[in-house]
């Protein structure tokens, strides 16, 4: 997990700027957990998409 200022860096951003956090659990078809991810994007420009086929 990284610390607000280490976020900034990687998101070219200020401390404080407004993020969009997504936390995600895929699961297979038995119910187990198969991943686990947390993405974060800058609000401004943040775009997200889902397809299930």
């Amino acid at each position: 997990m990284t610390d607000e200022k280490e976020q900034s860096a990687l998101l070219d951003c200020q401390n404080g700027d407004p993020l969009v956090k997504i936390n995600r659990i895929a699961r297979t078809h038995t119910g187990d957990v198969a991943e686990y991810r947390e993405s974060y994007g800058l609000a401004s420009s943040f775009r997200y998409q889902v397809e299930i086929n």
